[in-house]
């Protein structure tokens, strides 16, 4: 590998654990390989208990975006640094990664505002603006949920599910990948 592939800025998913195994992170990060290690490492020495969830760099697991566990969440390369950050929650027997951390949440709560004003002839949609309230809070497992549960009426608005789908928030469902399209299904 060049150096100039080195220096170029890519997307990686960095695994941290912490004590034990407890506080592992996977943490969605653009940056290029040569520093990828010392900016999450800045990024966890910003957080309180960052230190917890790892020590030094060298303990850091990198692997390219696209080869991991969270390859079919969209990032920008456009924000550099970390983008998003996943917590294994401690003491569950299934340990469902949650999003804990959004690069300028303000930014997104504003874009789907200004976004939802304009639905429905002025009049808005009700669900996003429980989302955006989420996100001005920093309730992202909130906003998630809501985005879950109200996906049905979320999805009419394109311009909506784009940015969603932009940020990580909105999974597109490959139903060819399950055989909807086949003859296994029949209707009456």
């Amino acid at each position: 590998m060049s150096n100039s592939d080195r220096n170029e800025r890519k997307t990686f998913a960095v695994r941290c654990r912490g004590e034990g195994g407890n506080g592992t992170a996977v943490i969605i990060v653009n940056a290029s390989e040569r520093i990828v290690g010392e900016v999450v490492m800045q990024y966890l020495r910003a957080k309180p208990e960052g230190y917890r969830q790892c020590a030094q760099s060298s303990l850091l697991e990198v692997q390219p975006h696209d080869e991991s566990e969270f390859a079919d969440e969209r990032v920008s390369l456009e924000i550099p640094g970390v983008v998003l950050e996943y917590l294994y929650p401690e003491g569950e027997e299934v340990r469902i990664p949650r999003l804990v951390y959004i690069d300028d949440a303000q930014e997104l709560a504003d874009k789907l505002d200004a976004l939802q004003a304009k639905a429905n002839s002025g009049r808005g949609v009700s669900c996003v603006r429980t989302i955006v309230h989420s996100l001005r809070r920093g309730d992202f497992s909130g906003a998630r949920a809501c985005i879950n549960n109200e996906s049905d009426k979320i999805r009419s608005h394109k311009d909506i599910v784009d940015v969603l789908e932009r940020t990580g928030l909105w999974h597109r469902i490959d139903f060819d990948k399950w055989g909807a399209g086949s003859s296994d299904c029949q209707t009456a």
